[in-house]
């Protein structure tokens, strides 16, 4: 098998459309587009993919993805120990975003107004079966963490400009 096939089939835009739409599921207003570039990136990454999944609906983005270290007795938190290598992936996972958006919305899933996504179907990570569940979980779950915080928040926590 050639390498470029076994990329189309790992960054399979009609996986990632499902993803997309648990986390617009999660998120549950219109959604910045810009956000949506920063779904696949973290949820591609087994680490915080991992923790999105143990979410709960009470969780942010600093209680995820920051690692709390003990220093002199005292708990801090450290840096996005989570998310390593984030902005290499948001930048290499564009173009599959792009193709996930087109198909979402060619198959009517989403419907973009603007600068703004909304989706079309709710779905229940619940609905999907046993071997994918703890993905469309985590991406419930990332959707209910974005729309706690404002896009100028998520955007200077993980460093996109």
């Amino acid at each position: 098998m050639s390498l470029k096939n076994i990329e189309t089939l790992s960054l399979n835009p009609h996986f990632f459309k499902h993803m997309i739409i648990c986390f617009l599921s999660g998120y549950g207003k219109p959604c910045d587009l810009k956000l949506i570039f920063m779904v696949l990136p973290i949820l591609l990454y087994a680490p915080s993919r991992k923790k999105l999944a143990s979410a709960k609906s009470t969780s942010r983005l600093e209680s995820l993805f920051r690692a709390q270290v003990e220093v002199d007795g005292k708990i801090k938190l450290s840096g996005k120990t989570r998310l390593s290598g984030f902005m290499s992936r948001y930048k290499m996972l564009q173009p599959a975003t792009k193709k996930t958006i087109i198909i979402l919305h060619n198959q009517g899933l989403i419907s973009i107004n603007g600068r703004y996504i909304v989706t079309n179907k709710t779905v229940s990570y619940k609905d999907y079966s046993i071997f994918i569940s703890s993905w469309m979980k985590a991406a419930y779950y990332l959707g209910v963490v974005f729309s706690k915080s404002t896009e100028d928040h998520i955007t200077y926590f993980l460093g996109v400009e």
